[in-house]
């Protein structure tokens, strides 16, 4: 093998595809969920490195590394996202690197490899490769991915005091991954794995010759699983909740999911997904396609290398990868079951496994090398690469696309009356405008205040849900119990659940958000100065170089229509513009498979739409009920649409198109709550479409 080719499949081809998936954003995407927690922390009590019980963020001691990323990050910059890119986009090419050099080691042939590193780096199960909740994640994963790399180059190392020595450096690093995130342990058998999928049965002559090296580690997981068990008897509250459900039945009953939820998505599901994103929602086919055709050169050319070829006899090690990825990806999901809410999602849950997940795939296309031309290997190679990469873009454009559609516009409305209102003690959003309440819609808005605006004290900012005078984020359970707060002459009380009294927050500074996202005051001291306002501020909420107008994923989009879809695997569906609502959450782990309850007597939703039917249908699509009644009353922009009983599974009402307005449609679903669970109906889609005549 010539060096060069070496450098493109473990290094120039990786790289390649990072920026490839980066160039249509830039560095436009900004926080979404943990990390305004993360960013809240350094804001408020200065960057830390290592979350110890001494550390703001003692409840993850378990996890003492699992900040580092974030807090260089922050170091190098903590008044923009810039290096958190630039930290994840580095973990991303490492990950690929390594990657790339275990399919040398496992193939002997730079295309195969190549092929690899690049299934690896854009699997598509996983929704989460790109988003910055997952920089602790993927750096865990890349270090771990390049611990085995090293462990397996030691165990070809005849001396031994050199293999002792790049054991040790294996292990530490294995060991840093696990202290960052310890989900990877589900990579701890890789190396194992990968030595007998190359070598058969003679690789149990190699483990005996180099037990020294298994030795070292198999010394550092000990190490760290005496650390994690100590740090969770310690107090490690993250770890303890999670483990608080999670006994031996409950394993033996969530194993199941390895089949209905893991193989489920990672073989079938997210192949499915990919092709429906091509053919149905792809517009923009020039540029997948311009670093498709990027891709089968580099895949002909090195198939054309000297890379060993290979031979009949290698249908055998096809089947040994096949057997050695399916045992890998098994492994790193199985980690995921102390969790039962982890395997109805594809966020994070898919990282770890991504790599024995790949190597299934590579060896379905070592069968095919054995048949077939190198040169047309190569090019179902290169195809099925960029089918994954489109999958990629999709999810960058997501993220993405709720940045600026919803995160952004909310914090550049409220930070200058906020920032405003900093000689008051209290401040209070009523928020007329929907949002604010759940996972994806910034309902986190009192931690990226704090950090935004790092002088103010976030747990004095309340926000109000006008319509049903709740406080949010909205807590589950009766109505009664909920938090709620009203304006008065004196000033605005609030009740809290826990709490028997109501408080009165007398010259609170009070925000209102309109329907149309527009931010006022009634105080006049409280008119924001955009000059007065902090560099960290500006720089944040500048205008962003990407704009929903941009995307690539435009095909089904129609402004004549209207569809909201409550989908909870985090990362398929922009945000609903809702109000009364709960998070979405999934009835079985598969696409398509989520709703959202109803949890005020008045929901709905706020929508624009350009009419251009005369008349139109409303759909809402519902998979449960408890409302006493089991009625909903429609209304549209004041107007009542229809009352009626549930019909099968939906709600349904016609009316004229003169109904609608181009923009800050609002749509009230009004239901009879019941008493004991606060809920009504689980919505799984709201639909407005024209009636075809």
């Amino acid at each position: 093998m010539q060096f060069g080719q070496v450098l493109v499949v473990v290094l120039l081809l990786p790289a390649m595809t990072v920026v490839a998936l980066w160039f249509p954003f830039g560095f436009s995407l900004g926080g979404f969920i943990e990390e305004w927690d993360v960013l809240f922390l350094f804001a408020q009590h200065g960057v830390f490195y290592i979350a110890d019980a001494a550390s703001p963020l003692a409840l993850q001691q378990a996890r003492p590394l699992t900040v580092l990323p974030q807090a260089v990050a922050y170091t190098l910059d903590p008044n923009s996202f810039l290096y958190w890119h630039i930290v994840q986009a580095g973990s991303l090419i490492v990950k690929g690197a390594s990657a790339g050099m275990l399919g040398i080691y496992l193939t002997r042939n730079l295309a195969l490899a190549a092929l690899l590193a690049l299934l690896t780096l854009l699997y598509p199960a996983d929704t989460m490769q790109l988003s910055f909740r997952s920089l602790h994640i993927n750096c865990a994963v890349a270090l771990a991915l390049l611990g085995n790399v090293v462990i397996i180059f030691a165990t070809q190392i005849a001396t031994r005091s050199s293999r002792l020595i790049l054991a040790i450096v294996a292990s530490t690093t294995f060991l840093v991954a696990l202290l960052m995130y310890e989900p990877v342990i589900g990579l701890a058998v890789l190396p194992l794995l990968i030595i007998l999928a190359r070598q058969g049965v003679a690789a149990t002559w190699l483990l005996r010759e180099r037990l020294d090296v298994f030795f070292l580690w198999t010394v550092a997981i000990g190490a760290w699983l005496s650390f994690f068990l100590w740090s969770i008897g310690r107090g490690s509250q993250y770890h303890l909740l999670a483990f608080s459900d999670t006994s031996f039945s409950s394993l033996v009953y969530r194993a199941g999911a390895l089949a209905t939820s893991g193989l489920y998505r990672a073989f079938y599901e997210c192949w499915i997904e990919l092709g429906q994103i091509i053919l149905m929602r792809l517009s923009n086919f020039a540029y997948p396609l311009c670093f498709t055709a990027l891709l089968l050169l580099a895949f002909v050319w090195l198939a054309g290398g000297r890379s060993e070829p290979v031979t009949n006899c290698d249908k055998a090690s096809g089947a040994r990868l096949v057997a050695a990825g399916l045992a890998a990806f098994l492994v790193a999901y199985t980690i995921n079951l102390y969790e039962l809410a982890h395997v109805y999602i594809t966020q994070r849950t898919f990282l770890v496994p991504a790599i024995g997940a790949a190597l299934v795939v590579l060896g379905g296309v070592v069968f095919l090398s054995a048949i077939l031309d190198r040169r047309l290997v190569g090019v179902v190679s290169a195809a099925l690469v960029g089918g994954c990469f489109v999958v990629e873009l999709y999810q960058f454009d997501k993220y993405s696309r709720i940045y600026a559609t919803t995160t952004k516009p909310l914090l550049s409305a409220l930070v200058p009356y906020i920032s405003a209102a900093r000689n008051r003690r209290y401040s209070v959003i009523f928020n007329d405008y929907g949002y604010l309440s759940g996972t994806w819609d910034l309902g986190e808005l009192q931690l990226a205040l704090g950090y935004v605006l790092p002088g103010i004290r976030a747990s004095f900012i309340f926000i109000c849900e006008t319509r049903s005078g709740r406080l949010l984020p909205r807590r589950p359970g009766p109505t009664a119990k909920r938090g709620y707060c009203r304006r008065t002459e004196e000033g605005v009380m609030l009740t809290f659940p826990d709490e028997a009294q109501p408080t009165l927050l007398r010259d609170a500074a009070v925000v209102e958000l309109g329907v149309d996202g527009v931010t006022s005051a009634e105080e006049s001291e409280l008119t924001p100065i955009p000059h007065m306002l902090s560099g960290r501020v500006q720089q944040l909420l500048a205008p962003s170089k990407w704009e929903p107008a941009e995307s690539m994923f435009r095909r089904q989009e129609r402004p004549d229509q209207f569809e909201c879809r409550f989908e909870s695997m985090w990362g398929y569906a922009s945000p609903c513009h809702a109000f009364g609502f709960y998070d979405s959450v999934p009835y079985r782990a598969a696409l398509g498979s989520s709703y959202a309850w109803i949890g005020e007597t008045t929901a709905g939703m706020i929508f624009d739409i350009q009419p251009s039917h005369p008349v139109y249908q409303l759909i809402v699509e519902v998979v449960d009920a408890v409302s006493p009644s089991r009625g909903m009353e429609l209304s549209l922009n004041g107007t009542k649409l229809t009352e009626g009983h549930l019909d099968a599974t939906s709600f349904r009402a016609t009316f004229p198109s003169y109904m609608l307005r181009n923009q800050h449609n609002i749509l009230e679903l009004r239901t009879e709550l019941d008493s004991t669970l606060g809920l009504s109906f689980a919505v799984k889609t709201i639909s407005i479409i024209p009636v075809q005549q």
